[in-house]
């Protein structure tokens, strides 16, 4: 004589958990995917910034690379103009960077520009 049962909620158990105080099961698998509870609980929550937030955000990468052209720019002409400034009696060129002319300089300038980003304008993630 067979009987049909119906499964519904109250038979399912979820992966991981631990079934016991019983002799013996009879049961199936059931994969429904990416619409599982453990995947869908498994990503991480999307990042809440304000409009603001974002607008400093880019306002800050904005500056970034402008710092970045800036300083470029800047070690390019003095590496063409470096004759000039080494007649200068006040201005003491050095010749043992460890770097080429222009990566050294791109890094002075680079330095040099760095109070066009204000500290309030720091990341938030």
């Amino acid at each position: 004589q067979q009987s049909n049962e119906s499964l519904g909620a109250q038979q399912l158990l979820m992966r991981g958990t631990k079934l016991r105080n019983t002799a013996l099961v009879v049961g199936i698998v059931v994969y429904c995917g990416g619409d599982t509870r453990m995947i869908r609980n498994s990503q991480s929550a999307p990042a809440k910034m304000s409009s603001l937030e974002f607008f400093t955000n880019n306002s800050m990468k904005l500056i970034l690379v402008a710092q970045g052209c800036l300083a470029l720019i800047s070690s390019i002409f003095f590496s063409c103009n470096k004759w000039y400034f080494s007649g200068l009696w006040y201005v003491h060129l050095r010749n043992d960077l460890w770097l080429w002319d222009i990566p050294a300089y791109w890094l002075t300038f680079f330095t040099l520009y760095s109070n066009l980003m204000p500290i309030s304008l720091y990341p938030t993630t």
